[in-house]
Order: C-alpha cells, then sequence, then structure tokens
C-alpha cells in the first residue's frame, strides 16, 4: 500500500526521469540518429513509473473512492480499449528495431497512422482516461497532467528526428494527419 511519503518519491522520480530521458532522447537522436537501447530503457522506465503513479492515483489510492458499477465499468472498458489500440498501433509499426530508429526505411502512414500520428500515445491516453473513470481520485487528474507533460516532450523530440530522417514526406504527412485525435 502507498503512503503521500511514497507518493512524492514517485513525483521525485517521475521528473527525474522526465529530464534524464528528455535529455538522453534528443542526445541519441543528434549524435546517434536513432533511439539507443539505454535512452529506450529510460523512456521504458519513465513510462513505468507513470504507471506506479497512476495506480496509486486510482486503484490503490489513499483516498476515498465511490463504488459506482457503471463508471467503473466505462472505465474497464476504455482501459481494454486503450490497450487493444496500443497493440494494433505497436503491430502496425512493426519491429522493435523500427521503435530504436534502426529500421527507417519508410514512414509509416497506415493503420491507426491513417488516423493519428501517435496511436500508441493515443491508445495510453484512453487507457489513462479508464483509470481515472473507474477509479476517480483528486491525485488522478495529476496522473492524467503528468502523462500530458510526459507525452508532449516526448512527441515533440520524436517528431524533430523525423522532420530530419523523412524530411518533406513527414511534413506532408503533419499537415494530413493530427498528432492525436483531430487536434
Amino acid at each position: 500500500m502507498y503512503t503521500e511519503k511514497s507518493m512524492i518519491g514517485l513525483f521525485i522520480l517521475f521528473f527525474v526521469l522526465m529530464i534524464i530521458s528528455a535529455v538522453k532522447m534528443t542526445y541519441d537522436y543528434k549524435k546517434k540518429g536513432r533511439l539507443t537501447l539505454p535512452g529506450s530503457v529510460i523512456l521504458l522506465v519513465w513510462f513505468c513509473v507513470h504507471g506506479l503513479i497512476m495506480d496509486y492515483a486510482t486503484c490503490n489510492s489513499i483516498y476515498e473512492q465511490a463504488d459506482n458499477f457503471l463508471l467503473r465499468t466505462t472505465g474497464i472498458l476504455l482501459i481494454v480499449s486503450g490497450l487493444v489500440i496500443m497493440v494494433i498501433a505497436m503491430i502496425n509499426f512493426g519491429t522493435f528495431t523500427r521503435t530504436m530508429g534502426v529500421n527507417t526505411n519508410e514512414l509509416i502512414t497506415t493503420g491507426l497512422y491513417r488516423y493519428t500520428r501517435n496511436p500508441q500515445y493515443v491508445g495510453y491516453g484512453i487507457t489513462v482516461i479508464g483509470f481515472n473513470v473507474a477509479w476517480f481520485t483528486p491525485i488522478s487528474v495529476v496522473s492524467m497532467i503528468t502523462y500530458l507533460i510526459m507525452i508532449y516532450i516526448t512527441i515533440v523530440i520524436e517528431e524533430k528526428n523525423l522532420k530530419r530522417i523523412y524530411g518533406e514526406d513527414f511534413t506532408s504527412f503533419c499537415n494530413t494527419t493530427p498528432r492525436f485525435i483531430g487536434l
């Protein structure tokens, strides 16, 4: 079970990892032209810490929660939908080496990438919303805000690299496909 002190520790760790991840991603893309294995691991750990924050903010919170069957069911359906979107987006994206920027033969604009430039992040966002609907607490709003900060920083860094790799093709993709969903 979490305590308020452990939650403060998680937030401190989250923001430290945010800085390290942003610096490492920027360095990797500028110097190596791709995300390195250590950079990928740091990014993954950062997401995992956010998952712990979500767990604290929602399911295992020290705060009282209303027990509402309809909200729980709706939230769980959103969580499952978000996870399905993430898996489909990963399949559309291809291999793990592509994730690290090793295999960049072509810009992916098919599958879920026809509707959003970031379907994996949209799926994770839907999952975060689902947790907030199913197990809303005041601190869960902070969980949403930390996710938005995390994703914005990550996407800005990734888009600079994609522009460098794909040039006008990426610019055209940006002009026709929203960053998220219609945004």
